[in-house]
């Protein structure tokens, strides 16, 4: 074997500083990763709600266009009607869809209606700060009655 197993004088306290020092940097690099990447995880998951809540409003926006007998549009602003009235708007960061909250967070909502083609822009900026926009244009049947606010 080898010298320094056979002796049985153990450990010096400057070997036992050493290690220990040595332990708690490798330790807290270890969890400052792992912190990292729970965060980044975090947003990441924030991120991609708030991508599928702009889809699903998106979404359920086009169905009732889509079915529309008559549509007045302005800026931040969309009425459907077909059999009943819908309304679409921005309210406080909110878009309404009649007297239900469809989505949260949003920043921007603007219909804007050219040559029988609406197109819808909404974003969000979110808590991470990344602004996430979905854009749609939907091609309108012919015999929808358009009307435009001011």
């Amino acid at each position: 074997m080898k010298k320094w197993m056979l002796n049985d004088r153990g450990i010096s306290l400057v070997e036992l500083l050493a290690v220990l020092a040595i332990g708690s940097i490798i330790l807290s690099l270890i969890i400052g990763i792992m912190v990292n990447g729970q965060k980044t995880y975090s947003q990441q998951t924030h991120s991609a709600e708030q991508l599928t809540e702009l889809r699903y409003a998106i979404k359920v926006i086009t169905k009732e266009v889509r079915s529309a007998e008559k549509m007045t549009i302005s800026e931040n602003r969309l009425v459907v009607q077909s059999g009943g009235r819908i309304v679409f708007e921005l309210r406080n960061d909110q878009l309404w869809q009649d007297v239900s909250v469809l989505a949260e967070r949003i920043s921007g909502l603007n219909f804007e209606m050219e040559d029988r083609v609406l197109a819808i822009s909404m974003e969000t900026d979110g808590t991470t700060g990344k602004k996430q926009e979905v854009n749609v244009q939907i091609y309108l049947r012919e015999g929808v009655e358009i009307e435009k606010e001011n």
